[in-house]
């Protein structure tokens, strides 16, 4: 059984291909089990993130994003054509916000600072300004460990393992993705 096989798995034995196979495994039976969907693997360009500048990452259409930590929360700056448009926005946001004192302002109105520095920064190189997400009231501390919800409605599971977040599956209801995530958290344990 799967239990069997991961209960004596000691991590730091075992490399990340194998790890990650061994996830896979306990997550094609709990996913199956509960009649949710089996995610598909993504395949990523091999464009290296350290080969770009700070603060922007390669999407696999091709595209360019840029994101900043600030105010402690990583914060979406935009989508670009190309690494340096995304690097020039990056720069302006970071420069437009160095002088903020966090600690003098409230929450609503750092994230309008970001805003307007984000909308600045993005026009001036031509990149797509991103449209705010509007989520259901659905607070996620309703929802079981390990569990959220969509704006769709779906639920996915997703848990902790091997130093990494992993992606467990997609379901109709919330006790669904929660059999899920606990069955791989037992057959990982």
């Amino acid at each position: 059984s799967v239990k069997k096989d991961l209960a004596d798995v000691n991590l730091s034995a075992v490399g990340t291909d194998e790890a990650d196979a061994m996830f896979d495994v306990a997550q094609k039976i709990a996913v199956e089990a509960v009649g949710g969907i089996v995610p598909k693997k993504r395949k990523y360009k091999a464009t290296s993130e350290r080969d770009l500048p700070r603060g922007v990452y390669m999407l696999p259409s091709g595209k360019c994003i840029s994101r900043i930590q600030w105010g402690g929360k990583m914060r979406y700056v935009g989508c670009f054509d190309a690494p340096d448009q995304a690097s020039t926005a990056y720069l302006s946001v970071k420069k437009d916000l160095a002088d903020v004192n966090l600690s003098a302002v409230g929450t609503d109105e750092a994230d309008a600072m970001f805003d307007v520095a984000q909308k600045i920064a993005v026009e001036a190189v031509g990149g797509i300004v991103p449209k705010k997400r509007k989520y259901k009231a659905t607070s996620e501390r309703d929802l079981p460990r390990g569990v959220y919800m969509l704006p769709s409605g779906k639920c996915i599971s997703r848990i902790q393992w091997g130093g990494k977040m992993r992606y467990v599956g997609c379901f109709d209801a919330p006790d669904q993705a929660s059999t899920a995530y606990l069955s791989v958290k037992k057959d990982l344990a």
